[in-house]
């Protein structure tokens, strides 16, 4: 094929479909690095629709659901409740996992464009890393949340008029009724656009619809907080220190004071600078990489959850790529730190798994490993902090002119 017909985009497509068709044909792959499958397809929407057909039938799920295939209770908002009302059933899995599926890759192939095959193949290296395929390969809602949140950032790239910057609002509220974290994604709205009446009122209203659909689902928002056993594979503050015994209660204020220290100290050293500079790169991008690191550093903030929550790092992408082509050298640590955040437990497990080597992770290898997460969390919040001080110290400076 000729360089001309094989471009950077279009060999990203080939590499990321010659995967997914790898791990299709041979599901073992899931295994040898270390991720837990039970040899069945699109599991986590099954649970979702096994929990509508148990309300349909009048089967509790708050403990135990038996029309689930691992007997699951329902962990997530009421909101996916309604997909019975659609005439879903768990003989739609198929249709409805592979919906999940599809929407998550076209919403991030089309916010994703590599200029270069050096691009495309560091791109290939994220979309087949273990979280994203375990995510695909089990269909786990995080993907909606995904597209959702997608389509209201990519909406904004090429305008941030109010009607579009009101749906990506929507969008917020709407994603948050389902998952609930994703209320942290308004954050990028101030850190990166000018505070104007239209963009603060759009924020507020977001926040305000948010916490509300919060206050409803009040009662079920319980079932999702459960404690995950210790082993690899996971995302969260806590797993760096947990195996030490800590109270809960002082994880959450460490986390916060350790990150927000690091972001600080980010910022005074001018190593996060440019979120908030127009001459940085297109608003569109800064737009995506601000709304990325919200997710990120909000759930690693908010506890330890699964592997899933590395795919919104997809949206750091186009705007740190083209600052670390610009030399910026906070933006090429972050993508090396993310790339080895997301691979390193499954090239333990590639090397356990394919030549035998004995070792068990533990508290050593987490210590390790996290402290990588730790170190790109606290870049990331530097630059939503140094991003939020431009805004407001434009902000104050056109109050006081005015």
């Amino acid at each position: 094929m000729s360089k001309s017909l094989l471009t950077p985009f279009r060999l990203l497509l080939v590499i990321l479909l010659a995967g997914l068709s790898l791990v299709a044909r041979y599901p073992d792959v899931l295994e040898t690095l270390g991720l837990s499958f039970h040899r069945e397809w699109f599991l986590d929407s099954h649970a979702i629709l096994a929990a509508n057909d148990a309300v349909t039938a009048g089967v509790g799920t708050t403990e135990m659901n038996p029309l689930d295939v691992l007997n699951r209770p329902h962990a997530y908002s009421d909101w996916w409740l309604g997909l019975r009302w659609l005439g879903l059933t768990r003989e739609d899995n198929f249709l409805f996992g592979g919906l999940c599926v599809m929407a998550f890759l076209a919403v991030a192939l089309a916010g994703l464009r590599p200029g270069t095959n050096r691009a495309a193949l560091f791109l290939a290296a994220v979309l087949l890393s273990p979280p994203c395929l375990i995510a695909l390969q089990r269909a786990n809602n995080d993907l909606v949340i995904f597209a959702l949140l997608g389509l209201g950032v990519l909406a904004l790239r090429s305008a941030t008029t109010p009607i579009r910057l009101a749906c990506f609002g929507a969008l917020v509220v709407v994603a948050t009724g389902l998952k609930y974290y994703p209320i942290v994604a308004a954050g990028a709205l101030l850190a990166v656009l000018p505070w104007r009446r239209a963009t603060l009122g759009i924020f507020l209203a977001t926040v305000a619809g948010s916490l509300a659909v919060l206050a409803s689902e009040r009662g079920s928002i319980g079932r999702g907080l459960f404690v995950l056993p210790q082993t690899i594979y996971e995302f969260g503050a806590p797993v760096l220190w947990r195996d030490l015994g800590w109270s809960r209660a002082a994880l959450g204020v460490l986390a916060i004071g350790l990150l927000g220290t690091g972001a600080i100290l980010c910022v005074r050293q001018k190593q996060t600078t440019g979120l908030a500079d127009e001459s940085r790169g297109r608003e569109g991008d800064r737009l995506m990489f601000a709304m990325g690191a919200c997710l990120l550093v909000g759930c690693f903030l908010a506890g330890t959850s699964y592997i899933y929550r590395w795919i919104f790092g997809l949206w750091l992408w186009p705007w740190l790529w083209r600052e670390a082509a610009a030399g910026r050298g906070s933006a090429r640590l972050a993508l090396g730190l993310w790339l080895v955040s997301i691979w390193a437990d499954g090239a333990l497990c590639l090397l356990v798994n394919t030549t035998g080597f004995s070792y068990r992770p533990g508290v050593g290898w987490r210590m390790v490993t996290q402290s990588f997460a730790w170190v790109l969390m606290a870049l990331l919040a530097g630059w939503l902090l140094e991003g939020f001080i431009a805004q407001a110290r434009l902000w104050f400076t056109r109050r006081r002119t005015a």
